[in-house]
Formats: structure tokens, sequence, C-alpha cells
């Protein structure tokens, strides 16, 4: 208990500093050969939110590692809404990520089920949109209200209000869901895998695939693990003190590691064209006698 003491207080904003800086730089590079591939489909898709939501968790993750380096070296003094939001950062970061997560899953489900409806309906648009209102939302009354917090009561009553919700209610209730989604894809994709379809599709259903599979191992499971012996303390529950203080660090290398692999999936590869001589066979048979 005491080594996950130590990590909590001195070596977890190293990691996560360090974690979510490549995941952000590796999101940013593959939104830009995202969007600068050439396509027939309009940019704004689920992929596209996705990568943001990334990004978006990552600089909020590297913000509250800032901020503790910053009131560690007393170049900051504990203000009290920069420690309010170093609170509520984590669970504001895994809950937009997990959306982003929720909706990939869910536009591949509909792809895949609605392959001609779907392009005529622009559904992957407007899922785009959607989770991108959302996660905006989310993220901007956070900010607003943690600003305000000493100003006003009413955003001290939001702050108060969010983060037992989200940790609790919203953030377990979004993976049961995405779950619940991903085991639908995944059956989907196993029927699928070996029909023909384009090869940005199969790079996103990759993509997806990836990201349900470091999902599950590395946040659904621990996550299901720590809510069962919560809800049910039955036995020895010492190891939930040595568990829970690594859940953040296994749910940044779970959005590392998807964002490596997308990054991987979208790179530009080499064009190689087989050129076929055939001369010599051409020649045989103006030599042959007729």
């Amino acid at each position: 208990m005491v080594g996950a003491v130590i990590y909590k207080a001195r070596y977890e904003p190293i990691c996560l500093f360090v974690i979510c800086s490549i995941t952000v730089v590796s999101s940013v590079l593959s939104l830009l050969l995202y969007v600068s591939r050439p396509r027939k489909s309009h940019p704004l898709g689920m992929l596209f939110v996705f990568l943001a939501t990334n990004i978006v968790y990552g600089l909020l993750n590297i913000s509250v590692s800032v901020i503790q380096f910053l009131v560690k070296k007393r170049l900051v003094r504990g203000i009290f809404y920069l420690i309010m939001w170093n609170i509520t950062s984590p669970q504001l970061s895994e809950q937009v990520a997990s959306l982003g997560g929720t909706f990939l899953a869910l536009d591949r489900v509909l792809i895949m089920s609605l392959t001609l409806r779907y392009t005529r309906w622009r559904i992957g648009v407007r899922l785009a949109i959607i989770c991108s209102l959302i996660n905006t939302v989310l993220v901007v009354t956070m900010i607003a209200s943690v600003r305000l917090v000493e100003a006003i009561e009413f955003c001290f009553q939001i702050v108060l209000f969010f983060n037992p919700k989200v940790k609790y209610y919203a953030f377990p209730g979004t993976l049961l869901v995405q779950g619940i989604f991903d085991t639908i894809f995944c059956v989907q994709f196993w029927k699928h895998s070996k029909k023909h379809r384009s090869s940005s599709s199969k790079q996103a259903n990759h993509i997806a695939l990836f990201q349900v599979v470091s999902h599950t191992f590395l946040c659904s499971i621990p996550q299901l693990l720590l809510m069962v012996r919560v809800l049910f303390p039955v036995g020895d529950t010492k190891w939930l003190f040595y568990a829970v203080p690594y859940y953040e660090l296994l749910f940044s290398i779970s959005v590392l590691l998807t964002s490596l692999f997308t990054l991987y999936k979208l790179r530009p590869k080499k064009v190689t064209l087989k050129i076929c001589f055939y001369t010599s066979i051409v020649w045989k048979y103006k030599k042959k006698p007729y």
C-alpha cells in the first residue's frame, strides 16, 4: 500500500505526462494523415472525432500533471480552482475518451448493418456531430464551473455534483453501453471479415477492433472488478488499495496504444507497380511458322 501511495504522489504525474504527450502527438499526426488523404465521403466522421477525443483526453491529463508539478515546485500556490480542476479533470478526460470509443463502435455497427442507408443518410456525420456536442458541453461546462467556483456558489455545486455522478454512474454506464456495442461489432466484424470492402472501411474496422481489445482489457475489466468489489465487499478487499491508484495509468496506456495503432494504420503506404515484359514470348510467336 505504501508503494501505491508513493507512486500516486511522486511518479503518476510524470508517467501520465509522458504517455499523454505521446498520445497527443500521435493523434495529431493521425488526424493530419486522415484529413490529407483523398476520399469520396465527408472528412468529418467518427474516426475524425475519435482522434480528436484522444487529443482532448491527452491535453486534460497533461494540464493536471503540469499543475501538480508547478504546485510541488511552489511555482504556483494552491489556488482553489486549480485544486478542483485536478480533482475533476481525470474523470472528465476518461468520460470524454469513453464516449469517443462508444460512438466509434456504434458507427462501425451501423455501417455494417446499414451499408447503403448509412451513406445516404450520412449517419457517420450525424454521430460525429452528436459525440462532439456532448463532449464539448461536458468540457466547457466543467472548465467554466471550475474557473468560477470561488465566485459563484452554483458553479461550486456543479463541481461537487459532477465528480461522484460521473465516477459512479455516468462512466460505468458508458462502459456498459460501449461493451454492448463492442460485442455487436465483434460479431458483425467476424461475419463480414471475408467480404470485400474498401481499404478505408477495413482501416476503420481494424482501428475499432484494436480499440475494443485494448479498452476491454485495460479499462473495462479492471473497472468492472473494482465496481463489483466496492458494491459487494465480501472477503479480503485490501487489494483494492493496490489496484485503484494504477487505474488511470492503465486507461492512459489503452488510449496510447490505440493512438499508435491508428497512426500505424493511417501511415502512407508505398505504391509498387509490377511490370511484366512479354517481349521474349511475343518474339517466339513471331518466329513460329504457320
